[in-house]
């Protein structure tokens, strides 16, 4: 990293303000540059190409655009022509009309440009005569006399002292330059592979920053870095031209060549000069086109200083697609980033390395700091959606990716350790360290890959909206809204459901959740819902019908994974016989899990009506009566896994020392909640807390909220200590009392006023920070033995700074639910945070393995996602759940004999009849139904998504008919597509049922199941091949397969509990194996063959 640590001073003094001093400047001398001749060959040269470059300037152009200015006057020995008149240089030519100083407080509400006349004006500029007022959106900013907001960063705080002064000074000069005309005529030639110095502080001469974009090979396109340099009103400062005839003063001496500068460089612009031949009509005074390099031929840098660069060198990076986009670049995966990596396709060809996904290089790659489409800081809030409309036309907030400089062949060692194909204690058996260092070293690179893929397709434009309408939704506010841009609607693979986006409320912004996007009369209509549920918020969203604001999309902030992962040294320094490191090893090709028999032990547990079968009995005393270091429960759909977890939690609490704390985890808020509910019903259970953020409670489901989560009773409980200390007066007041006072007014309001005791309050008055963590005090007054969380809320709480982090030493168990879906990099973050736990990992291998974008290829999804459940159940460690309570028995048993061998067996009796199958009137009893709906219903495509509303108009009537008699039942209605389940949800509206997408329902479960398939086209994957999704770059992506996935079907059937009508073209899936084997289990009386008749029939029961 060549990155400063310190922050540079403030500089933003004004520049000499002399005019003769101004006068001179604009001038462009003989002096100032070399004549050289120019051959087609090097003014045709590409980015990057190591040859001198040289370049005539414009000499085509002058050519192709001959001038429209019919008389100009000469001046000796100098390039440049006056357009407006013969003026005195000594005397400004001002028109009292249009003056660059005029205020300017409105445009004509089509903020067309094309009727101002064009009038001489104010040539030369000062500083002094920068008024911010002057600029069209004056009035919309805060005008403090503080500094603007410190940054850590050089480049970023450079930026932040560019204020509306700065920006009204710059629109001045340039508007008085577009009066000299500049001729061609000269040339010169700059060096590549020169190294290049940055600026670490603002320099005295007032500019405003551009940012380099695009290259046409010559030179360099460059947009502002604020919008509000273009404003309503300069759509020719839209983008300037910066080649070989720019003087970049950072670094003096240096001819700027074109492979020197990268996309993403930042400029701080002091000048602009008219391009050569440039007239009166090529300077853009429309925003038509205003995206187009072709439309820019009006401007170019004269003086620029290049800000200071973050580059990283020797970054393991992979290739992503193996496709390159229309613009030659392939995008790459490196080490450490948590955004994608671009790289140009020749770099590879370079080192004779296909074009194929996967291939790893070690890179210097430059990250950029800055991008286009940015406000000035002090722009206020309530402005914002002004300011956004005002711009909206020329608006481009997609920052610029890290691009790659440089690309070198990894090195063997490099190379070998990243092979996936070898698990890394099978490649190394004889060297330990090897194969941690193999293993952290491909799960790092695996992980950057799984945060970067999760930034990208996003739209960083901000749009400016009107809330059409804002409905209550399942509880919750929801808004829609219509999302359009300057060339069309925006794309809706951008907007697909579950996307989150910024929204601003009232001075706030709200975090909202896509929950359907759909194209309405070639309109995309969103409609979202708010995240959290803090009543402020919802208050806030409420008031937002039919008011006009800005929505906005962000990087998920998920660097922080990257910097707190473990190195494989740490992993050195643990015990060879830590649990954690036997589980990596065991599921990666290593050493078995020492085994040890398991007593036949039956627990006393009053859990209400809840007897533990002789499966969990003995999975719960492997946990609590051996010394087993991993414990693998193969446990199948509906055995009781949360009984059986939360029975486990209780008797390990009980029956280990008292100081040791016992975890028990999963994958979302839903399953924890589950896990406290179960174990709140255990009579005399030791106290346990549900560990959340505050920022996270607050998001969730307010179903999903419990009485145990760690928000809510660590102000109890420190209001209850305070309570009982003011009621007793010979209560001790102790440090304890001190800091649970200071913690807690932090979060609510305390009067001392109402405080009896006056030693108390006098002690309360005088409490400064606090000496002990909330955890600390927590474990003083209640001690809780367990806990209960997420996974990574769990794993945040325990790493340094976090609620736990005094206490991992003490964790003795570690339970993990529906293992089947976690990454094997979770694990590895969690291990050292805990090093004597033991753990057991709960799941379902035939059930889904964690997620994983379609665009992370095997070199970095192996190491990093892996299957975790997969690779370590087939160690001896295994213990088998396979008695079914959730299904009906003949659910279980087609489940059963399409996915696991037939080792399930169900405790529920055959043939029982639906209550479900009553309400709908239909004949069959049997609990699988097939509703076939070929020839009824054709699907349609959303982005990469597939919908189908006539599918889901049966599914709509069947629940409508359900919740019409039986208002409680619990209704899942799954997909294949996230587009499906977001036009369900729209339809359904407010309708209490559960829409998602089957990944989504993993881990519930519901009265009656209802699973839509969308397709009718041919299920059959060799069918599918032609039907490609094309990616935002236009290249092609692979068809996920998630209609032929096994593990999607047996978790869509076994989420019922009375009855699963499947929806599908029983013509187009029929091709597909896997579903003819399922066609083949169920009764031909259970086949609905006529759809129409079936809508019929549901319209005639109501």
């Amino acid at each position: 990293m060549t990155d400063n640590p310190a922050d540079p001073p403030l500089n933003d003094q004004p520049p000499p303000t002399d005019p003769a001093a101004a006068a001179e400047d604009l001038l462009l001398s003989n002096n100032d540059i070399e004549m050289i001749d120019v051959s087609p060959e090097q003014e045709a040269e590409i980015l990057g190409v190591d040859v001198t470059e040289t370049s005539t300037e414009e000499t085509q152009e002058s050519t192709e655009r001959p001038s429209s200015v019919s008389t100009v006057h000469e001046e000796e020995n100098g390039f440049q022509k006056d357009r407006s008149s013969e003026m005195n240089p000594a005397t400004p030519v001002v028109n009292e009309t249009n003056s660059a100083l005029e205020k300017i407080t409105s445009l004509p509400e089509d903020r067309s440009l094309n009727s101002v006349d064009s009038h001489p004006i104010q040539t030369y500029v000062t500083s002094d005569s920068a008024d911010p007022s002057d600029h069209p959106f004056a009035p919309h900013y805060t005008f403090v006399k503080n500094t603007p907001p410190s940054m850590n960063e050089h480049v970023r705080w450079i930026a932040t002292q560019i204020d509306l002064a700065h920006v009204t000074f710059f629109r001045a000069k340039t508007e008085a330059a577009s009066q000299i005309f500049t001729e061609g005529g000269g040339g010169r030639s700059g060096a590549p592979k020169t190294a290049l110095t940055g600026i670490t502080s603002k320099p005295s001469d007032w500019g405003v920053i551009y940012i380099i974009v695009e290259s046409d090979g010559r030179g360099w396109y460059a947009k502002p870095h604020l919008l509000e340099v273009v404003a309503n009103d300069r759509p020719d400062l839209h983008m300037v031209y910066f080649d070989v005839f720019a003087d970049d003063l950072s670094n003096p001496g240096v001819v700027p060549h074109t492979s020197n500068y990268y996309p993403g460089d930042a400029l701080y612009v002091t000048e602009l000069v008219t391009r050569p031949k440039a007239t009166v009509g090529e300077k853009l005074t429309s925003f038509t086109g205003i995206h187009s390099t072709k439309n820019h031929h009006f401007w170019k840098i004269k003086t620029c200083h290049l800000l200071h660069r973050t580059i990283q060198e020797d970054v393991v990076a992979v290739k992503v697609h193996s496709s390159k986009s229309r613009s030659g670049k392939v995008l790459c995966v490196a080490a450490g980033f948590n955004t994608l990596v671009t790289a140009k396709v020749d770099m590879f060809k370079a080192l004779d390395k296909t074009a194929s996904a996967g291939t790893i290089v070690s890179a210097k790659i430059f990250c950029p700091k800055l991008k286009t489409g940015e406000f000035v800081w002090n722009l206020s809030d309530e402005s914002r959606p002004y300011a956004a409309d005002q711009t909206r036309d020329h608006a481009s907030s997609a920052p610029t990716l890290p691009s790659v400089i440089t690309l070198a062949t990894a090195s063997m060692e490099t190379q070998e350790t990243m092979c996936h194909t070898v698990q890394p204690f099978k490649k190394f058996p004889g060297d330990i360290r090897k194969c941690y260092k193999a293993l952290f070293d491909s799960a790092y690179l695996g992980l950057s890959g799984t945060l970067a893929l999760a930034n990208k397709n996003k739209d960083f434009q901000v749009h400016t909206v009107l809330i059409d309408r804002v409905l209550t939704v399942r509880n919750k506010p929801t808004i829609s809204f219509v999302l359009t841009n300057l060339s069309g609607p925006a794309q809706i693979s951008q907007w697909a459901r579950s996307s989150v986006f910024l929204m601003k409320a009232d001075g706030r912004n709200l975090q909202m959740e896509v929950d359907d996007a759909s194209f309405v009369d070639n309109d995309l209509v969103i409609r979202a819902k708010l995240i959290t549920s803090e009543s402020e918020a919802v208050d806030t969203a409420y008031k937002m019908n039919r008011v006009r604001t800005i929505v906005w999309q962000e990087m998920e902030n998920n660097e922080y994974h990257l910097k707190l992962f473990p190195s494989a040294a740490v992993y050195q320094t643990m015990d060879p016989k830590a649990p954690v490191k036997l589980l990596l090893e065991a599921c990666l090709g290593g050493r078995p899990i020492p085994w040890e028999s398991i007593p036949d032990h039956r627990f006393n547990i009053e859990m209400g009506s809840v007897v533990l079968t002789s499966e969990q009995s003995r999975y719960v005393c492997a946990l609590a009566k051996t010394n087993i270091p991993v414990i693998v429960a193969n446990s199948s759909f509906g055995v009781g896994k949360t009984t059986m977890i939360a029975a486990a939690l209780h008797i390990t609490i009980r029956e280990s020392a008292g100081n040791k704390m016992h975890l028990a985890m999963a994958t979302t808020n839903a399953a924890t909640a589950a896990i406290v509910l179960s174990y709140s019903k255990i009579s005399n259970a030791a106290t346990i807390i549900r560990m959340i953020s505050a920022a996270n409670y607050d998001h969730i489901d307010p179903q999903h909220r419990t009485s145990f989560d760690f928000p809510v009773v660590w102000p109890r409980e420190f209001d209850k200590l305070l309570q009982r200390t003011d009621n007793d007066d010979q209560a001790p007041i102790t440090e304890i009392v001190l800091d649970a006072y200071a913690h807690l007014r932090r979060v609510q309001s305390i009067s001392l006023k109402l405080v009896r005791r006056k030693d108390l309050q006098k002690a309360l008055k005088a409490v400064q920070k606090p000496i002990r963590t909330i955890f600390e005090i927590l474990v003083q007054l209640i001690n809780p033995r367990g806990v209960i969380g997420t996974i990574s809320s769990v794993t945040d709480a325990l790493r340094e700074n976090g609620a736990m982090s005094q206490y991992g030493s003490r964790v003795a168990t570690v339970q993990m639910d529906e293992a089947s879906q976690i990454a094997i990099h979770s694990v590895i973050a969690l291990g050292p945070l805990c090093p004597k736990a033991r753990y057991a990992l709960i799941g379902d291998i035939k059930q889904l393995k964690p997620y994983a974008d379609i665009d992370l290829n095997e070199v970095l999804k192996v190491p990093a996602v892996g299957n975790l459940l997969g690779g370590t159940s087939k160690t001896s460690c295994q213990l088998n759940i396979t008695e079914v309570r959730r299904c009906p028995f003949e659910v279980t048993a087609t489940s059963s004999a399409l996915f696991y061998q037939n080792r399930l067996t169900s405790i529920r009796r055959p043939r029982e009849r639906s209550r479900f199958l009553d309400l709908l009137a239909f004949n069959n009893g049997y609990p699988l139904q097939i509703i076939d709906t070929t020839r009824f219903a054709a699907q349609q495509t959303s982005g990469t998504s597939l919908f189908n509303p006539t599918e889901a108009s049966i599914a709509l009537a069947i629940t409508s008919r359900v919740l019409a008699r039986e208002e409680k039942a619990s209704i899942g209605i799954l997909t294949y597509y996230k587009a499906k389940a977001g036009y369900v949800a729209r339809e359904l509206d407010d309708t209490p049922a559960f829409v998602g997408t089957i990944d989504a329902s993993q881990g519930q479960e519901f009265d009656l199941v209802i699973i839509l398939t969308s397709r009718s086209k041919s299920f059959h994957s060799s069918d599918r091949a032609g039907e490609r999704n094309k990616t935002p770059d236009g290249t092609a992506a692979a068809d996920p397969d998630f209609i032929e996935s096994p593990e999607r079907l047996n978790v869509a059937m076994t989420r019922t509990k009375s009855l699963c009508l499947v929806l599908v073209d029983v013509a187009a899936a029929g091709r597909s194996k896997l579903w003819s084997n399922l066609f083949c289990k169920i009764p031909p009386g259970s086949f609905h063959n006529d759809p129409s008749h079936l809508m019929r029939h549901l319209q005639t029961l109501h």
